[in-house]
């Protein structure tokens, strides 16, 4: 059967949802169907990314990096096990076609490989240390 979501949207021109925050603590429905629409619209984005030739038989997806984090849903607040998606192999530097398992890796060593191995930006720290883990660049994501 086909969803509906207009009970969980509003208007596309109003570019708000009014029930975000109490579907995301809410019944697993409202939440699937939020997770739904933002996927969709990822996929759409790297769909025409991926339609766009950047030149040498590249696309701008090949060229890009989208990240997709997950959110999290009823009272887990705690911030962990989260998924994220990477799409695209920034010009050739991420593995691409791969699931990494990380296990208790702060985000933020995300954030840190992207800036410093896409991004060549040299950051030398990022973010808090809260679990007593140094910074650390994950290398499993890159060739």
């Amino acid at each position: 059967p086909k969803r509906t979501f207009s009970a969980l949207t509003s208007a596309p021109s109003a570019g708000v949802c009014g029930r975000y925050s109490s579907a995301q603590t809410g019944a697993q429905a409202e939440f699937a169907s939020i997770t739904h629409w933002n996927v969709g619209k990822v996929a759409a984005l790297c769909h025409r990314l991926a339609a766009l030739d950047d030149g040498n038989g590249q696309t701008v997806l090949d060229n890009s990096v989208v990240f997709l984090g997950a959110a999290m849903h009823g009272s887990d607040f705690q911030c962990v096990n989260l998924p994220a998606l990477l799409l695209g192999s920034g010009g050739g530097v991420l593995k691409t076609d791969q699931h990494v398992t990380l296990t208790n890796r702060p985000l933020r060593d995300l954030y840190f490989s992207l800036m410093n191995g896409v991004y060549d930006m040299d950051v030398g720290d990022f973010g808090a240390n809260r679990n007593g883990h140094g910074l650390t660049r994950i290398s499993e994501l890159f060739v």
